[in-house]
């Protein structure tokens, strides 16, 4: 069997209500590349990532982190929240886990977008003999004719 690797590019983006609490936006499985998740517009929400686990290692529990570089899931993440502009979550992969992407919601948010690729494993088969069956009726003669 030959497998060939051709990456899938999966992008969405989620407009969440305006209460104050976590959003859970998409989980991206694990051996994910080229994540990105990135704010539509400046807002007072933030990104958060948990994994598996249900640990968070970005903005979780009430907490808000600072931009930089933070190593979960088997990769680099890079958090980026420039003043004035949006917040941008990215890697490079690929992740080792499954990871939780989250909307610490604080109000009014124009919208989060996201995508990330996975590997799309093509698999060339071999001919593969199928079994065949046959049935046959075998009928023995009656010794007793038919009829009233």
């Amino acid at each position: 069997m030959e497998h060939k690797t051709q990456p899938v590019t999966m992008k969405k983006h989620y407009c969440p209500c305006c209460d104050i609490k976590y959003y859970t936006l998409v989980t991206i499985p694990a051996g994910a590349r080229s994540i990105n998740v990135y704010e539509m517009n400046v807002s007072n929400s933030y990104i958060a990532v948990r994994t598996s686990s249900k640990k968070y290692h970005l903005n979780g529990y009430w907490t808000v982190d600072w931009p930089g570089k933070y190593k979960f899931a088997g990769t680099l993440f890079v958090y980026q929240r420039p003043y004035n502009h949006p917040e941008i979550l990215s890697a490079s992969g690929p992740t080792n886990e499954s990871i939780t992407i989250q909307l610490l919601s604080q109000g009014k948010n124009l919208g989060i977008a996201w995508e990330y690729s996975l590997p799309k494993v093509e698999t060339k088969r071999t001919h593969v003999l199928k079994h065949n069956y046959t049935w046959a009726i075998i009928r023995p003669k009656c010794s007793v004719s038919c009829g009233a």
